[in-house]
């Protein structure tokens, strides 16, 4: 069953790494709120799918923020 985990604005790749480790879901959809501090830069999203990778877990993103859109599309 997919599980749909609701991020905070101020979420970082450790936050966020912590409640993936918690989850015993392998499919996820993460909804980011829109100037999701996150989305300020590439990398963050290249270190979130790395570790998502390591943890075994398949994860989509849900924002409504384009800079967010356009970073997960590149991950």
């Amino acid at each position: 069953m997919i599980k749909t985990l609701y991020l905070n604005l101020e979420d970082d790749i450790t936050k966020i790494t912590a409640r993936l480790k918690k989850e015993v879901s392998s499919e996820l959809v993460l909804v980011f709120p829109k100037k999701s501090f996150l989305f300020a830069d590439s990398i963050n999203l290249r270190l979130l799918k790395k570790q998502a990778d390591i943890l075994g877990k398949k994860l989509s993103i849900l924002t409504m923020d384009e800079m967010g859109q356009m970073y997960a599309k590149e991950a």
